[in-house]
């Protein structure tokens, strides 16, 4: 065949010695790229590409002479490579991202901002706040930006490295051709309720919001950081613009009117001030009180002249921003141009200017306010002074890119994206299964930690998000997962222990056992490090309710936010659970909530079929005695059941049949029954005794909430975590070690 050029490889012999060598596990390919990765991470030395010399080889004639055993041989390379460095690379590359000169990555990054629309003309704001921050990123870092519109390819993201919503109504469920690193930032800038509302909010990597007030909040609610991020301007476009005739106003106001009430409609009374005024903006013609001083819409690039041309702005904070304290553009743009602010937005005059801004909340505090700066322009020009300088060194877009990519860089190199794997078919089905509450506790605990987390049912266990996971924690339940190599795979056996072979455990790198017995059992048998993790609850759904707060309907309906009597929460399994036959049998008057109930149990028995996950704890304080029981090889290897966690955690009063080691988490506190007899005895004795035992269920609560919280045992994975990163980033072959750990967890 014709000689082609080719590749060929050059180090000096004690090099390629320290190295190891050509690694023998491959066969006839990718021995050269395993070389060269063992050189760049775990030597820390460069690979240089000598692109001046050329090389000529028959290419590919010993491929053409394999034979297919062979050939399955070559296509295990693969695999090789991606357990000794798939993690690692994928690490480097993320993290090289936002260096420049980089190593790792060819192209520049990409970014993409989503937006209501992409034009000259646009009435919506989000497209030219993200428009200046863009350019600066641009200007600043070897970045591209693009705009992606709600009317079209909003939800295209081929060839994006970060998006950014600029909307609160932006789907990440709908995104196509995502990048599986994609970063994924919210900026939210109002609507901020309902942002935290909406079904993507929690699935976001990072979130800015533009107060403090509302990054508080959101973080509360999202259980995640979120960082201050306010509004800014570009001040070179607002300094050096130009005074027109045309648009020569004393005061004026920008902005536009959707039939929303405003305060400068009720405040500001034109008509009996001695000054000019002008508004700008859609829909003014149309309001009555302001109609005459009303000039219509301006482009965008026209406001830097709009504000060289009056004296003075009015800001009107509408109900989205006001209450949370976000400055809105056109502020930090009149100060940049170099004229005074009257703001109604008290809560962000306060945190960004210290209050200087003179401030309204009525007819007679606007025009008094007009009137004293317009008549003192020694006063007007001596404060505007004062509060430029403030935006010159604070809010510029300059400093907001710089934040941005900030903000980004770190995000890349520190933040690790987790995928928890759970047993529901299909998330159309996961609000019914227990296990998905577990991961959305785990996820909130994940996220906290400053990590992205992502639950997979089991028709996205292999997404294409998947190849940008660095940690896989699988919640064992009936169904198996197959570890990828490139990951840190990590398994919480929380039941069915008698479904789990030992082959399957050893595919892992860690393995964490909800039983302290199994646990003991494991490691006597296994290679893989075993851990023992309890189940936990959650105490922001699972603690015992504020005083009165029972007696409001808040979600439950009638007949459960009344209920007081003996309960069990769980479905059928579509068979009599052995503590329902128990109680039948012991004549308890009980009450189940569940499914599958309807063929086993009289009507009057079935409470409900669901309560919200969200209300559960409620439900739970106001039950006289909680049932609860365990499969059969739970109890026979120690497994503990959630519901005890949880139960416990809201400070209610629990039977359930005997698992050894109950009294090591509970103490004496739980009640337990062996047979019949003893459970209707428990049951007589538990609703008589219900007051007097109270001081000690909430002292269980409490123990049970602080050392036994979701929190806690992702403190404890995270160790694991740690340990498993810090020697999967320097390519140690997949096979770390984490037995040391043990000890500490357990």
């Amino acid at each position: 065949s014709p000689a082609v050029t080719g590749a060929f490889m050059a180090t000096r012999r004690n090099e390629f010695l320290d190295a190891g060598g050509f690694h023998e596990g491959y066969f006839y390919g990718y021995e050269d790229v395993d070389l060269c990765l063992t050189a760049v991470i775990r030597r820390g030395k460069r690979v240089v590409c000598a692109n001046q010399l050329t090389a000529f080889h028959d290419r590919g004639h010993s491929r053409a002479q394999m034979d297919h055993k062979a050939a399955l041989r070559v296509a295990d390379n693969r695999h090789l490579l991606d357990r000794r460095f798939g993690y690692a690379y994928r690490r480097r590359m993320r993290s090289d991202r936002f260096a420049r000169p980089g190593f790792w990555n060819v192209t520049l990054p990409r970014i993409a901002f989503a937006v209501t629309e992409a034009h000259r003309d646009a009435t919506a704001g989000d497209y030219f706040t993200s428009l200046e921050l863009a350019r600066e990123l641009e200007n600043q870092f070897e970045c591209q930006c693009y705009f992606l519109e709600r009317s079209h390819s909003w939800y295209d993201l081929s060839g994006i490295d970060v998006l950014i919503t600029m909307v609160d109504h932006y789907d990440l469920s709908l995104i196509e051709n995502g990048s599986a690193d994609l970063l994924k930032v919210a900026w939210v800038r109002n609507w901020f309720e309902r942002f935290a509302e909406s079904p993507s909010a929690p699935d976001y990597d990072l979130v800015w919001a533009s107060s403090t007030k509302a990054a508080e909040f959101l973080e509360q609610k999202l259980a995640k950081r979120v960082d201050m991020f306010p509004l800014a301007t570009n001040l070179e476009a607002f300094r050096h613009s130009n005074p027109r005739e045309e648009l020569a106003s004393d005061y004026c106001f920008t902005g536009h009117h959707w039939q929303q009430a405003r305060d400068i409609v009720s405040h500001l009374d034109h008509r009996s001030l001695e000054f000019e005024g002008k508004i700008f903006g859609n829909g003014w013609d149309e309001v009555e009180e302001l109609r005459d001083i009303a000039q219509g819409p301006l482009p965008y690039d026209q406001l830097p002249d709009v504000y060289a041309s009056t004296k003075l702005v009015i800001d009107d904070a509408n109900h989205v921003t006001k209450p949370w304290g976000s400055v809105n553009s056109r502020v930090f743009d009149a100060l940049g141009a170099g004229r005074l602010v009257v703001t109604n937005g008290v809560i962000g005059n306060d945190e960004i200017f210290d209050g200087r801004l003179p401030t309204y909340s009525s007819t007679e505090e606007l025009s008094a306010a007009l009137d004293h700066y317009l008549r003192d322009d020694l006063a007007r020009e001596g404060l505007v002074a004062e509060l430029r300088s403030v935006v010159e060194t604070k809010h510029t877009y300059q400093q907001r890119a710089a934040d941005a990519w900030q903000h980004l860089s770190n995000a890349a190199r520190t933040q690790l994206r987790f995928a928890i794997k759970i047993g529901t078919p299909t998330a159309a089905e996961r609000q019914q299964w227990g296990d998905y509450h577990f991961a959305v506790a785990m996820k909130r605990a994940l996220d906290r930690q400053g990590h992205s987390t992502r639950i997979d049912c089991i028709d996205r266990w292999d997404c294409p998000e998947t190849f940008g996971d660095d940690v896989v924690i699988v919640l064992r339940g009936l169904s198996r997962y197959e570890p990828r190599p490139d990951h840190i795979n990590l398994l919480w056996m929380i039941s069915h222990p008698d479904r789990v072979t030992h082959d399957e455990l050893e595919g892992f790198d860690h393995v964490f056992v909800a039983s302290k017995r199994h646990a003991t059992t494991l490691r006597a048998e296994l290679d893989v490090p075993v851990s023992v993790l309890l189940q936990c609850t959650d105490p922001e759904v699972f603690s015992p309710p504020d005083p009165g707060s029972i007696a409001r309907n808040t979600g439950l309906s009638q007949a459960l936010s009344r209920f007081d009597g003996v309960a069990l929460v769980g479905n059928s399994r579509k068979k009599f659970r052995q503590i329902v036959r128990d109680c039948l049998e012991a004549e308890v008057d009980f009450q189940v909530v569940g499914t599958h109930w309807e063929p086993l149990l009289d009507e009057e028995r079935i409470l409900a079929q669901h309560i919200p996950n969200e209300e559960l704890g409620r439900f739970y304080s106001r039950c006289t005695l909680v049932l609860n029981d365990h499969w059969e090889t739970m109890r026979e290897h120690g497994f503990f059941s959630n519901r005890l966690f949880d139960a416990a955690a809201c400070g209610a009063q629990i039977l359930t049949d005997r698992v050894d080691g109950l009294d090591e988490i509970f103490g004496d506190v739980l009640l337990t029954y062996g047979s019949v007899d003893e459970l209707a005895q428990t049951v007589r004795s538990a609703r008589a005794s219900f007051e007097s035992r109270r001081q000690q269920r909430s002292e269980l609560a409490s123990r049970i909430r602080r050392d036994h919280s979701f929190a806690v045992r992702i403190g404890d994975i995270l160790r694991v975590v740690d340990s498993l990163d810090s020697l999967k980033s320097l390519g140690q072959d997949g096979d770390a070690n984490t037995r040391g750990i043990d000890a500490a967890i357990d």
